[in-house]
């Protein structure tokens, strides 16, 4: 993450701050980070959201569906905290924590995988997720919500490490070539 803190501490000043471009980033920034480093662990949290995603799905497959569901899942928003929470905690979420999450308001839940400081954390955290997404917002707002999510998300995994585009390079590099030998053939036939 390139903001210092942890997403929770972050993630609240945004929220406290009204500015939800910024807290939209903070979480787009995380899940690329986790899209990055554990892609079935997004898988396996979509699954628990009752989304169809195929085992294999390739990185951008995943930020496609994950901007979607995150603006439109509330279960896959909740879920997204447990993925957080458990980051931070170096530990993989397991059926349990997505299970008691999933059957919550949002708000705590008794989580028995987690204990109650973690069930607590993920609560906070799902609601934070939830606020700055606006879910009850108009159809046209939660559709450019998504597509500044993914494009987010894009830039921020494929940005970085953009590849050379060699094919310009070639072409010139051929001209050139090819007009260095015939000015070379031309003046060698004159002597």
């Amino acid at each position: 993450m390139r903001f210092q803190g942890d997403i929770a501490h972050n993630l609240k000043n945004a929220i406290m701050a009204n500015d939800d471009t910024l807290a939209r980033e903070l979480i787009a920034d995380e899940l690329v980070s986790i899209i990055e480093s554990n892609p079935k662990e997004v898988i396996n949290a979509l699954e628990h959201s009752k989304v169809n995603i195929d085992e294999d799905a390739s990185k951008e497959d995943l930020i496609d569906i994950v901007a979607y569901n995150i603006v439109n899942n509330p279960i896959f928003r909740k879920n997204t905290a447990v993925l957080f929470t458990m980051k931070g905690s170096n530990r993989t979420p397991n059926e349990e924590d997505y299970a008691s999450q999933s059957g919550s308001s949002g708000s705590g839940g008794s989580g028995s995988g987690g204990g109650g400081a973690t069930a607590g954390l993920v609560g906070s955290l799902a609601d934070m997720i939830g606020s700055a997404f606006k879910f009850g917002s108009s159809s046209k707002e939660l559709k450019a919500q998504e597509e500044s999510t993914k494009a987010t998300m894009y830039a921020k995994l494929f940005g970085e490490n953009k590849k050379t585009n060699w094919m310009p390079i070639v072409v010139i590099g051929g001209v050139l070539l090819i007009g260095a030998l015939v000015i070379w053939r031309v003046t060698a036939n004159k002597n």
